[in-house]
């Protein structure tokens, strides 16, 4: 079962979040998705590289007074967060170098620390990469994705990340059913 899920992120679960829901942007230092959720849910921003971040608040803007923008490894940082017993209603994950997602965040292990972060009912959105011109349903790099996290979050689907039928691919992973 595919699901589309625009550049707003509309999708059931994240229009009901609200107000002091909180949100945990991995990578994508722009800022943009955060932004997008539009919903009140806030949280911080986990990015490795400070001149994306610098680079967001010039041409995007991004206003870093308004997050929390901790300069870490995405995994790195989800320790911490799990360490501290921090725990988010919905994690973004948006770590691509190039086309993909570095392997050492989609392992077995790094799926655990991030149902570590992950509330009970709460998503676990990952903005995989760039598909090859082929049915979603086909795509073996998502498949695997989807595979790996199956143990801490069963309840998944492979998804375009756009309306625009574009290449951007992602997944939507939760550790309890949820309604599309």
């Amino acid at each position: 079962k595919f699901l589309r899920l625009d550049l707003e992120l509309r999708c059931p679960f994240v229009e009901k979040l609200s107000t002091g829901d909180s949100a945990l942007l991995l990578g994508g230092g722009s800022g943009m998705a955060v932004e997008k959720l539009g919903s009140g849910a806030r949280g911080p921003i986990v990015e490795l590289d400070p001149t994306v971040t610098a680079f967001s608040e010039k041409y995007f803007g991004l206003d870093a007074k308004k997050y929390e923008i901790i300069t870490d490894d995405a995994r790195h940082a989800v320790k911490i967060f799990a360490l501290q017993n921090k725990k988010f209603d919905l994690v973004i994950m948006d770590v691509i170098q190039d086309t993909t997602i570095p392997p050492y965040i989609m392992s077995k292990e790094a799926f655990f620390e991030l149902s570590l972060v992950v509330k009970q009912g709460g998503l676990l959105i990952i903005h995989g990469g760039i598909a090859p011109e082929k049915p979603l349903a086909n795509d073996r790099y998502l498949g695997a994705i989807l595979k790996t996290a199956e143990k801490e979050f069963p309840f998944g689907v492979a998804t375009r990340m756009d309306s625009n039928n574009s290449r951007n691919i992602g997944s939507i992973t939760s550790g309890q059913p949820w309604r599309i």
